[in-house]
């Protein structure tokens, strides 16, 4: 008899693990909209239609205890589009962990501890904005991002990012903004941005918009053959990282640009073939640097070209704007009044 009701007991407690899971979080706050009044819950397997309710646009969840995001963890949600799932003490995603959102739009998964990113998290996702800004992530997977046919923005900052991969983003056609600020990368490989596009279709006119944020990174040297195949683009952050020279053919291919921006570097040369093919640049901000001077070419093309803090620059600054006023050229130069009079 006993041995019957010790079988019977491993039975029902095999039963109820296959069906209900690992333990998503054992307590947590969760609201359903931005200004909803917070709800106590306890020991969910998941956040599916059959936990929440499925009417529901936006999920927040505060909780310090959802160290691991498991397989199918957010699932059947026909109706969410924003998910808050940050600084809840995840360090681990699984593959397919989001699964049957079909209408996901904004994923949140900042302030936590996640150090790798694999694929099959993401891949097919149809979310527009994904954060994930502030964790600790130092690997992610080459086709962590690819076939992600709606996402636009994704934010990466204050991460431990070491290495690029040139193969991120396949099948990402509409990404326009990349957030990679302040984290250790010191490299950037041949073609790291073969798969990002620099302008897109907005109402059938092609639109340069995209987005590259690198700032306050290690990035000692410039490869030339980092920023081949970028032939436009609105706006590259280059700016606090350890760069010292722009060398010959460093953005072979780019043509236009609004914004570049090296500035608070360390360059103390431009060479003349840096920009081979360029038209115009909106702002050149290479303030903060150690330049003595730099391509007249580069200035012509410039509508702004900013050379405050170079202490070394004035003389060259003196003929440029001389060159300008003779050319009638409408090219402005901003430098440092207090350490270059020019009457």
């Amino acid at each position: 008899m006993l041995v019957q009701t010790l079988f019977y007991f491993f039975v029902v407690t095999l039963f109820t693990l296959v069906q209900s899971g690992p333990v998503l979080f054992d307590r947590a706050f969760i609201k359903y909209g931005r200004h909803g009044k917070r709800q106590m819950v306890y020991d969910f397997h998941h956040i599916d239609n059959k936990t929440v309710p499925t009417d529901k646009h936006l999920i927040i969840v505060k909780t310090k205890t959802m160290e691991i995001i498991y397989t199918e963890a957010v699932r059947n949600l026909k109706n969410l589009q924003d998910l808050y799932l940050s600084n809840c003490g995840v360090q681990k995603i699984e593959t397919k962990a989001f699964f049957n959102l079909p209408n996901l739009t904004v994923l949140h998964l900042e302030d936590n501890h996640i150090e790798e990113l694999k694929k099959g998290v993401f891949n097919g996702l149809t979310v527009k904005i994904l954060s994930l800004q502030r964790n600790e992530i130092k690997q992610i997977d080459g086709e962590a991002f690819d076939d992600m046919p709606l996402l636009f923005k994704i934010k990466l900052n204050s991460n431990r990012l070491k290495s690029w991969d040139s193969g991120w983003f396949k099948n990402t056609p509409r990404l326009t903004e990349l957030y990679f600020r302040r984290n250790k990368l010191s490299y950037l490989p041949r073609s790291a941005f073969v798969n990002v596009k620099g302008s897109h279709l907005v109402d059938g006119i092609s639109v340069v918009d995209t987005k590259i944020f690198l700032s306050k990174n290690k990035l000692g040297e410039l490869v030339p053959e980092s920023f081949y195949d970028l032939e436009r683009i609105s706006q590259l952050y280059l700016d606090r990282n350890n760069i010292q020279v722009v060398p010959d053919g460093a953005f072979r291919d780019l043509t236009d640009v609004d914004v570049i921006y090296l500035a608070r570097n360390k360059i103390s040369e431009i060479n003349g073939n840096a920009f081979p093919k360029v038209r115009n640049i909106g702002i050149l901000d290479l303030s903060s640097n150690l330049l003595e001077c730099l391509p007249y070419g580069l200035v012509t093309v410039a509508n702004v070209t900013n050379l405050e803090k170079n202490n070394g620059t004035c003389d060259c600054i003196k003929e440029f704007r001389a060159k300008l006023q003779e050319e009638k050229r409408s090219c402005e130069i901003s430098y440092s009044e207090d350490l270059c009079t020019i009457t």
